[in-house]
């Protein structure tokens, strides 16, 4: 079942609320940080340990995302 383009903004959007999350705040739970390998790497919700360390392949991010995403290299010149 494919989704509606409102869905799809509605998911984009909730998709952009993890990063940031995930991202910005420091009192997050250790267990949301723990990456299951049990899942392709392309499934970057699996990955958010590797997301907030700044150390996923930010090519294998949907383009919304890759916006906000800062890989290590990046922050380190920031």
């Amino acid at each position: 079942m494919a989704l509606t383009a409102s869905e799809q903004r509605d998911l984009q959007e909730l998709d952009e609320i993890v990063m940031e999350t995930i991202l910005d705040h420091d009192d997050l739970q250790p267990y949301l940080q723990e990456d299951n390998p049990d899942y392709p790497l392309t499934q970057w919700w699996w990955r958010l340990g590797k997301l907030r360390a700044g150390a996923y392949p930010a090519h294998l991010l949907p383009a919304h995302l890759r916006a906000i995403y800062q890989p290590v290299e990046q922050r380190l010149v920031a």
